[in-house]
């Protein structure tokens, strides 16, 4: 056959089902999905060659546009590199579409180049995936193959969301695809949102009179104003406590417990026995402190439930007891009715514990010398506001945590906390900033987190308006911090990898802007250098001390748990 039929099709059905945004990677094999997606005027297109920088680009562009995308590569090896994209996608609800070219069925073992065993390559972290022979004999086999596609696609943005996988084989020649013919398959409606059940509402109501002190673990959302008001009424109505991260992204000015991981270091164990809930109700992805993680999972007759319209069993702190299969917002406002509240006792004992804590961690940043912890004080305090904020993993996320209070009350923050990994962060932030150009997002990260990524930049889509701030302590600082190998200093290189560099001589290829700082001053005008510039992308590096960091940060968190 000299033409691919139901190809031009196939672009054709991702566009009716929502998709707007492809990220192409340049390769032979892919050729048919190249001319396919390129010839229809209903997709964005983004060309990105390295195929794991592409997609964590992907995964930034859905992340913006709340929208699924799709993530195209040619055969082989390259197919390997979506893996890590897509087991955070997976983690993350975030509805990617990866379309993979491959070889013909013959071919896979018998030493033909770039010919891997694809289907099925990704079951472990996606939805779904189908593999189907892309040279259809017929129209009749085009459109039986579209069907089943369509129901991929719908699995992506189906609750919850997340990846699928469609692997395509094609035999040559690559490069003729045959005038559109075959009718799309006719979208099915989506189902409706689920919602409790009468039964539920009086189990559940039941449920939080026995157990009156209510504690609500917000993990990582982006909230809608629908969502919060139901959950500060909810919260009002019982008396519950809300404990959330930077990353639940609650206003700052509500009642609610930012500072737990600082909070239950502080407090004496009596007070933390005064402070156990008796019910627990979660929603959204994970919390990002383990000292809460730790104290949920030793209170012994703590009963937990979690809030997911994907219906499933999180057993975060081991208590585990039911799943409601609805959306927060529903939960929370089917069961909060007009009437007096629940005595408030036990939300004013974690409120006020929580606002002596804050005064308490507020003294000391004040006498912090020189450091990763002065230096994110100082970045968190100058980041302007409304801005949409992308954090790397490991210590970057934990200070921004930690400073929350620092931080404008309107930006909105991001990071890869599906699997948490450190790979992927800048490339998200830049698919993020490629699909809001008109807004300015910044990216705060550690330096082996951006050197890992440096293939970020490498692309024609880095957005003028991206602000990018690397804190390069020579190496992953979070090994000297955390219990095990900070006890092993003698091993402690194998943990960390200290490995000099620096960014410049990425900001010099991709074009951005770069100022290097390595003092206190230095970040000020770094800063003042980053809000004003209006030229391009730009870098700020901020050079600290990794010994005196560790002595620092381990100093601060000593005097912090002194008891209040």
């Amino acid at each position: 056959m000299s033409e691919k039929i139901g190809i031009h099709e196939l672009a054709a059905l991702c566009a009716a089902n929502g998709i707007r945004r492809a990220v192409l990677c340049p390769g032979s094999r892919c050729a048919p999905l190249t001319l396919a997606f390129t010839g229809n005027p209903e997709i964005e297109l983004f060309q990105v060659v390295d195929e794991r920088s592409a997609a964590f680009f992907a995964l930034g562009l859905s992340m913006a546009s709340a929208e699924p995308v799709a993530l195209i590569c040619t055969s082989g090896s390259a197919v390997l590199n979506f893996a890590p994209a897509l087991a955070e996608a997976y983690y993350a609800d975030i509805p990617l579409v990866a379309i993979t070219a491959d070889r013909p069925a013959w071919k896979i073992g018998h030493q033909d180049g770039q010919a891997i065993r694809q289907p099925g390559v990704f079951d472990n972290y996606t939805k779904k995936s189908i593999a189907v022979n892309g040279d259809f004999v017929s129209p009749e086999k085009a459109s039986a193959a579209l069907e089943e596609i369509q129901q991929v696609l719908q699995q992506a943005v189906s609750a919850p969301a997340g990846p699928v996988h469609i692997n395509i084989a094609f035999d040559e020649p690559l490069y003729a695809l045959a005038a559109p013919s075959v009718p799309l398959p006719e979208k099915a409606e989506s189902p409706a949102p689920a919602t409790l059940s009468g039964l539920e509402k009086e189990e559940l109501r039941a449920l939080l009179a026995q157990k009156p002190r209510i504690l609500i673990a917000a993990g990582q959302w982006d909230h809608s104003p629908v969502l919060r008001q139901a959950l500060e009424a909810f919260a009002s109505r019982y008396a519950a406590v809300i404990v959330a991260e930077s990353l639940s992204n609650l206003p700052k000015e509500a009642p609610l417990v930012y500072n737990a991981n600082e909070l239950l270091r502080v407090v004496s164990a009596d007070v933390r026995t005064q402070m156990e809930p008796q019910l627990l109700i979660s929603f959204g992805k994970g919390m990002v402190s383990r000292v809460l993680r730790r104290y949920l999972s030793g209170i012994a007759d703590l009963h937990h439930i979690h809030v997911d319209a994907g219906a499933r069993e999180i057993d975060t702190y081991g208590k585990f007891k039911a799943v409601y299969a609805t959306e927060p917002e529903q939960f929370f406002r089917s069961l909060t009715s007009e009437g007096p509240a629940e005595s408030e006792s036990f939300r004013q004992l974690w409120l006020n514990n929580s606002a002596q804590a804050e005064q308490k961690a507020a003294q000391l940043l004040e006498e912090v010398p020189y450091s990763d912890l002065l230096a994110y004080r100082m970045v968190c305090r100058g980041l302007p506001s409304g801005i949409s904020l992308h954090v790397a993993n490991s210590m970057a996320v934990r200070y921004v945590n930690l400073l929350q209070k620092e931080l404008p009350a309107d930006i909105r923050i991001f990071c890869n906390r599906g699997v948490s990994g450190i790979d992927g962060s800048t490339s998200t932030a830049v698919g993020f900033a490629a699909c809001r150009r008109d807004e300015d997002v910044w990216l705060l990260s550690g330096d082996l987190a951006f050197q890992y990524d440096s293939n970020a930049l490498w692309n024609a889509h880095v957005s003028k308006r991206l602000r990018m701030v690397v804190f390069n302590n020579t190496g992953g600082g979070i090994f000297r911090v955390i219990d095990g190998p900070s006890q092993q200093p003698e091993k402690l290189n194998y943990f960390e990898a200290p490995l000099p560099s620096s960014a410049e001589p990425l900001a010099l290829r991709s074009g951005a802007a770069y100022f290097a700082a390595h003092d206190a001053a230095g970040i000020a005008a770094g800063m003042e250098f980053l809000r004003t510039h209006s030229g391009g992308a730009a870098i700020l590096e901020i050079f600290t001390p990794a010994k005196e960091n560790e002595d620092v940060f381990k100093h601060f968190i000593q005097k912090l748990s002194e008891q209040i």
